[in-house]
């Protein structure tokens, strides 16, 4: 019995690392891990100079290939303090890992304003939501000349903000300076570090999207999402409206920018593009914050941009998908170049010409 037990072990750890020498000469995500805090940049980062690959699916599609640039932001050039620039915020829709660097939103801004690309800085970080985007902002608007910038909003921005999460700032109470919290940066131990290392870690996490919560999932939890029969009632209590009405009172402000000089992007449903006939979805109460969001930024003055008609617009005359769903639901560089589009008609219609 020892015997075969022992035989058995050896056979795993031989697969194992099998599959780690192969896993390693594959475009297996790479070099998205977490910086530890410093004083300068005490949020979530990656880490500064590393070679970022990323990829999807079992069979590893839609490879592309990055950079951390010295500040830990994606990026293939380093950013300068007191630099005149624009400033891209949000979370892995900007930070763009799964899009060639030359085909991500700030490059396609930069491009689509006549700008040099190193005069409009990436600032986003995967995970992040509405009160991290203002925590940013707190900490570029001072540090940089800006001339513009453009918060990218996103599916469940308002409800996960309500999670306080190591590196990111959080909802607070609303109240005086503590509209938005935040929870420090941990750093990691060496064994941890060399599990998150190997290929194997990455390749099941990463492309095969496995978490041990998925062992226990019913596999029912979106039997709604595609309609609206049987959707659970949403709305939005009076502290969600003080909330979302106290950020944008001082997002503008924390960035040191006029509010027409700031262009809030709100993303839409792209199901009924990617599967015809699904419906628009269940009325959450993330999507009425977005709403409520959308309405009394246009009213304070901010440049606001609709996804829902740039992309039907988009479809009906070009019928180009706007992801790469069901195995990536960020914009692809098509997309990125709509919205870098749109984004400049935008700051055009607030005030100088979007390039100024």
């Amino acid at each position: 019995m020892l015997k075969t037990l022992i035989l058995l072990a050896a056979g795993v750890a031989t697969t194992l690392v099998g599959a780690e020498v192969a896993l390693r000469a594959l475009p297996i995500p790479n070099g998205g891990g977490a910086a530890e805090p410093s004083e300068k940049w005490p949020t979530r980062r990656l880490i500064p100079g590393n070679d970022i690959t990323m990829s999807f699916g079992w069979d590893m599609q839609h490879v592309s290939h990055g950079k951390a640039n010295a500040d830990g932001f994606s990026s293939p050039f380093d950013y300068k303090d007191g630099a005149s620039v624009g400033a891209v915020i949000g979370d892995s829709y900007v930070e763009g890992l799964s899009t060639a660097e030359d085909k991500r939103l700030s490059a396609e801004l930069a491009k689509t304003m006549g700008q040099p690309t190193d005069t409009v800085y990436n600032f986003g970080i995967s995970g992040t939501s509405l009160p991290h985007y203002l925590g940013i902002a707190n900490l570029i608007g001072p540090r940089y000349r800006l001339k513009w910038a453009t918060v990218i909003i996103t599916d469940r921005d308002f409800e996960e903000g309500f999670a306080a999460q190591p590196g990111f700032y959080h909802w607070g109470k609303g109240d005086g300076a503590d509209l938005v919290s935040y929870t420090p940066s941990k750093t990691h131990d060496a064994a941890s570090n060399v599990v998150r290392g190997t290929a194997l870690y990455r390749y099941i996490k990463l492309n095969l999207k496995f978490v041990p919560k998925s062992l226990v999932a019913s596999g029912f939890e979106g039997e709604n999402a595609g309609g609206g029969h049987g959707c659970p009632p949403a709305s939005l209590s009076a502290q969600d409206r003080h909330l979302l009405g106290r950020w944008t009172d001082r997002m503008a402000d924390a960035l040191h920018l006029p509010a027409p000089r700031v262009a809030l992007v709100f993303d839409s449903n792209r199901d009924r593009f990617n599967r015809p006939g699904t419906g628009a979805g269940c009325p959450t109460r993330d999507l009425l914050a977005r709403q409520w969001l959308a309405q009394d930024a246009a009213r304070k003055g901010y440049a606001v941009v609709d996804a829902a008609p740039v992309f039907e617009k988009a479809w009906s005359r070009d019928h180009i998908p706007f992801d790469h769903w069901p195995l990536d639901r960020h914009w692809t560089s098509y997309t990125n170049k709509l919205v870098a589009e749109s984004i400049a008609d935008a700051l055009r219609q607030g005030g100088r010409p979007a390039g100024q």
